[in-house]
């Protein structure tokens, strides 16, 4: 409701508000936000006056959590909507992200080969890669490794290697604290 309230109240092309403040509280309202803020933010992407306003938008557009919104995201990442090299850090966000995590893996191994098509160069599949090392499931690490042993996929040097390393890690740090995390919550 304060994150509401503050938005409401500083309009971002006419604010002096914080910046930061107002990163944040747009941050939230595209956490909790439904259609309704989706649209207001995508019209905002789009009407941008400034490159920060833009890049603001278009990332909190990756916080959207509903699945039908994700998938509009993603579906835009592929499209002449976003431009080619923002596409690949918006699919990392969506890898990221806890609650669409799954659904954009699915959308790249669907997406792959026009992605791989789509993205400037190597440096942008190799940013969107970046967001496989948040897959920190057994049962996604295994898909992941799946997926890129069955293709050539040049990264430059050795980063696809390095993002398996930091996945594999994070699986397995999660297999050994989880149990450990959760008699502490349950204390807490």
């Amino acid at each position: 409701a304060e994150a509401r309230a503050f938005y409401t109240r500083h309009d971002a092309a006419t604010s002096s508000a914080d910046p930061g403040v107002l990163a944040a509280a747009i941050a939230i309202l595209a956490h909790t936000g439904g259609e309704g803020e989706y649209e207001a933010f995508r019209a905002r992407f789009k009407q941008a006056r400034t490159p920060q306003e833009e890049q603001r938008y278009l990332h909190a557009l990756a916080a959207f959590r509903a699945p039908e919104l994700v998938q509009r995201t993603l579906i835009s990442t592929v499209s002449a909507e976003v431009r080619t090299q923002d596409a690949p850090l918006l699919v990392r966000d969506l890898l990221v992200g806890v609650h669409s995590r799954g659904q954009a893996w699915s959308f790249v191994k669907e997406h792959w080969d026009e992605m791989e098509r789509l993205y400037p160069s190597v440096s942008g599949l190799a940013r969107m890669c970046e967001g496989i090392t948040a897959l920190a499931t057994p049962v996604l690490e295994a898909d992941v490794r799946r997926f890129f042993a069955l293709r050539t996929v040049v990264l430059g040097g050795k980063i696809l290697e390095q993002y398996l390393e930091q996945l594999q890690v994070a699986v397995r740090f999660r297999e050994r604290e989880t149990a450990a995390l959760r008699v502490y919550l349950d204390q807490a």
